[in-house]
């Protein structure tokens, strides 16, 4: 038994579990197998009976959609984790090439919105540079460049609630991918 304790344990490991998750599986198998023995089954046959890592696959995503995805690098990290695990796994190349179109587009808007923003802050100096080649009124360039700034800061706010709403949206397809690859415990 602690050899396939020690197997199924490396097997957790290099799927990227948490320590406290490797436990409570250990402790789960642990519990399975010690109770099958003491139903009178020999521990070979039982031990025999599980296969590493389909275990270790299967309770990936399970352990994936109870996190919390409090952070940015969690979220990347669960991200990876499950996409490597979609891709790997043969039935799931569907699901998970669904869920990398997913991430691409969430990449994409929060790129395309940094850029609109960049080029915005950047389109100031052509502004202020054409005010004062056509000589205009101080006033007037006074309200040409108050105007474009409160139209900047509006773009900055909006922009900023897309990306926020693109992390929410993040969070939500890890949870929600995960939920869909998720096995049942064996």
């Amino acid at each position: 038994m602690n050899t396939f304790l020690e197997q199924l344990k490396e097997a957790l490991k290099s799927r990227k579990l948490y320590p406290e998750e490797i436990a409570e599986v250990l402790a789960y198998y642990k519990e399975m197998i010690s109770d099958r023995v003491d139903n009178g089954e020999r521990m070979s046959v039982v031990v025999a009976s599980y296969d590493v890592n389909k275990i270790a696959n299967n309770i990936l995503p399970q352990y994936i959609q109870k996190r919390p995805n409090e952070s940015s690098k969690e979220i990347s990290k669960n991200t990876f984790n499950l996409l490597r695990f979609l891709l790997t796994t043969p039935l799931l190349i569907p699901l998970g090439i669904l869920y990398l179109a997913l991430i691409v587009v969430i990449i994409s808007l929060v790129a395309s919105c940094v850029a609109v923003l960049a080029s915005g802050v950047i389109a100031i100096i052509p502004l202020v540079t054409q005010l004062i080649e056509q000589q205009v009124t101080t006033g007037f360039a006074l309200g040409t460049i108050g105007a474009y700034l409160v139209g900047m800061s509006i773009g900055t706010i909006v922009i900023l609630i897309i990306i926020k709403t693109a992390y929410y949206g993040a969070k939500w397809a890890v949870k929600l991918m995960s939920k869909l690859a998720g096995g049942k415990k064996e």
